[in-house]
């Protein structure tokens, strides 16, 4: 299997296979190619994209009451 996006590749007698090392935030597709004695099948077809996790957005505050001795922020979440 090996990545779109840097020299990322990894071998595996069988699925599924484990890529480690990726960047999270960062978009990636993959390829696979089957090898026996013979030698190496043409490439599959492109994966879908994947992105590993990242860092969650920024909420945002939606209103701030007063009270007494006291604020309540409201906020949306990312």
């Amino acid at each position: 299997m090996t990545s779109n996006i840097g020299s990322f590749t990894e071998t595996s007698s069988g699925s599924p296979i484990t890529l480690t090392g990726l960047t999270n935030g960062v978009e990636y597709t993959f390829t696979v190619i089957a090898t026996n004695a013979l030698g190496d099948s043409v490439a599959s077809s492109v994966s879908n994209a994947v992105t590993p996790a990242t860092t969650p957005g920024a909420p945002a505050i939606t209103g701030v009451t007063r009270g007494n001795g006291q604020a309540i922020i409201s906020f949306t979440a990312p």
